[in-house]
């Protein structure tokens, strides 16, 4: 299951922006933040897609929630306009920024590309 991340435990989790200029991953395996709201349609409908990721292929990655509108600051910081913003954090170097909705072969295809986790398909279920 994807976790919901408060600013506490994206700081923990994640990155300690207040403390590292640098942005270093905190993560003992790659990671997908989805920057959502609950209002939004595009996000609403990611949402499954990225539950069913988590739940298959959870011990090569963790899929982590932020909602944007009770975690304002985390939106602003990271400059998150649009949604769903996905971010693809790979253990080393520098995150991959996707914003709007994603297919079920994109969200494969970036997880490959940008993770470079070898996710093949995932059930027709989401």
């Amino acid at each position: 299951m994807s976790e919901y991340l408060d600013k506490k435990k994206f700081l923990q989790k994640v990155f300690n922006y207040i403390e590292d200029d640098n942005l270093t991953y905190k993560g003992l395996k790659p990671c997908i933040i989805d920057f959502y709201a609950d209002w939004c349609e595009p996000c609403l409908a990611m949402e499954p897609l990225l539950e069913e990721i988590s739940l298959l292929h959870g011990e090569y990655l963790d899929v982590y929630r932020v909602d944007t509108q009770r975690e304002a600051g985390l939106s602003k910081f990271f400059g998150i306009h649009n949604i769903p913003t996905l971010f693809f954090v790979p253990m080393t170097g520098q995150p991959t920024i996707v914003t709007g909705f994603l297919s079920r072969q994109d969200l494969i295809s970036n997880i490959n590309n940008f993770l470079r986790i070898p996710i093949r398909e995932m059930s027709a279920r989401a």
